[in-house]
C-alpha cells in the first residue's frame, strides 16, 4: 500500500468530520481498513473518546451559561446608564415651561427601568462569581481537548507498533479527522472573531461620537437644551458596553491568535508528503512525529487562550463598578 491508496481509503474532509463519532468511524472503515478499525475499538481509544465527549458537552454548556450571565451583567450596566440618562433628561424637559411639563411621571418610569436593569446586572454578576462559570468553562474545555489530542496521539502510537499499513492508514485518518478539521476550524473562527471585533469597534465609535457631540452642544446651553447632556451619559454607557463586550469575547486577541495557529498548521502541511514518504519507507515513527507537531500548535494556542482570560475577570470588575456607584463588590 502506498500513501495515495491510503488517502483514497480514508477520504477527504466531510461535513461532519468535526464530530468525533467513533462508532461511525469504525463502521465506515471496518471493511476498507480493518487494521485501522481494530485500533479504534481498543479500550484506550474508547476511553479517550468517551471522556472527550463528556467534557466537550460540559464545556459547551458551561460556555453558554457564562455568555448568558456575562451578557446579562454587561447589558444590565448599559441599560442602567441609558435609563438613568433618560430619567435625567426627562426631569429637565418636564420642568417649568419645558416641552414635557406635566408629564413628570415619565422620569419615574425611566428610574424604575434603571433600577430593574441594575438588579438584572447584579444577578448576572452574582451568577458569574458564585457559579464560577468562567473557571468551569476553561477547566472543562482543557479536559476535553486533552482527551481529544490523547485519542489521536494514542492511535498513532499503537499504529506505529503494527504493520506499515496501520501506520499509513492512521496517518491519513489523523490528517482528515484531526489536522484538516483543526486547520479549517482556526481559519473559520479567525474570520468570525475579526468580524465580531469590528462590530464591537463600531459600537464603541458610536458611543464616542455621542459623548463628544454632547460635550460640544451642552456648552453654554440652558433650559431644555441641557437635556442633550444626557447624550454624554448615553455615549459613555455605549462605550463602556463595547469595552465589556471585547473583554468578554476577546475577539481581537482571538482572531490574531487563531490566524497565527492557522498559519502554523499550513506550514506543517508542506511537510505532509515528506512524512507520507517516510512512513511508506518503513519509518513509521514519522507519523507520530507529525501528530505531535500538530498537537503542539493546538496546545500552544489553548495555553494562550487560558492565559488571556484574565481580561474577562477585569470585565467583571468594570461592570460591578458601573452597577454599584460606591464601587463595593458583590
Amino acid at each position: 500500500m502506498d500513501w495515495r491508496e491510503a488517502e483514497e481509503i480514508i477520504g477527504c474532509k466531510g461535513e461532519g468530520d468535526y464530530l468525533l463519532d467513533l462508532p461511525a468511524h469504525e463502521a465506515r472503515y471496518r471493511e476498507k481498513a480493518p487494521v485501522l478499525a481494530d485500533l479504534m475499538v481498543s479500550a484506550a481509544s474508547r476511553s479517550a473518546v468517551q471522556s472527550y465527549a463528556r467534557f466537550d458537552a460540559a464545556a459547551i454548556a458551561a460556555q453558554r451559561g457564562y455568555r448568558r450571565a456575562m451578557s446579562c451583567a454587561n447589558l444590565g450596566a448599559l441599560f442602567t446608564s441609558v435609563f438613568g440618562a433618560g430619567a435625567m433628561a426627562w426631569t429637565i424637559l418636564a420642568g417649568a415651561g419645558g416641552p414635557l411639563a406635566g408629564y413628570g411621571a415619565g422620569a419615574t418610569v425611566l428610574s424604575v427601568g434603571a433600577a430593574i436593569s441594575a438588579a438584572a446586572g447584579a444577578a448576572g454578576l452574582y451568577w458569574l462569581r458564585h457559579g464560577r462559570l468562567l473557571e468551569t468553562w476553561m477547566g472543562k474545555r482543557a479536559e476535553a481537548e486533552t482527551h481529544r489530542i490523547g485519542y489521536f496521539s494514542g492511535l498513532l502510537a499503537r499504529a506505529a507498533e503494527g504493520p506499515q499499513e496501520s501506520a499509513m492508514l492512521a496517518l491519513e485518518y489523523v490528517r482528515r479527522y484531526h489536522f484538516d478539521v483543526q486547520r479549517t476550524y482556526y481559519d473559520h473562527r479567525a474570520r468570525q472573531h475579526e468580524a465580531s471585533a469590528n462590530r464591537t469597534l463600531a459600537i464603541g465609535a458610536a458611543g464616542a461620537f455621542l459623548a463628544t457631540l454632547s460635550s460640544f452642544v451642552s456648552v453654554g446651553a440652558d433650559g431644555s437644551l441641557q437635556a442633550i447632556s444626557a447624550l454624554g451619559v448615553f455615549g459613555a454607557a455605549i462605550g463602556a458596553y463595547a469595552i465589556g463586550r471585547e473583554q468578554m469575547t476577546q475577539d481581537r486577541r482571538n482572531a490574531e491568535r487563531y490566524d497565527r495557529t492557522y498559519s502554523a498548521l499550513v506550514a506543517i502541511t508542506a511537510k505532509l508528503d515528506e512524512v507520507r514518504a517516510a512512513v511508506a519507507a518503513g519509518r513509521t515513527g514519522a507519523a507520530s512525529a507529525f501528530g505531535a507537531a500538530v498537537n503542539e500548535q493546538i496546545s500552544n494556542e489553548h495555553r494562550q487562550w487560558l492565559e488571556g482570560q484574565e481580561a474577562a475577570r477585569e470585565a467583571l470588575e468594570r461592570i460591578e463598578t458601573a452597577l454599584r456607584p460606591d464601587g463595593q463588590g458583590v
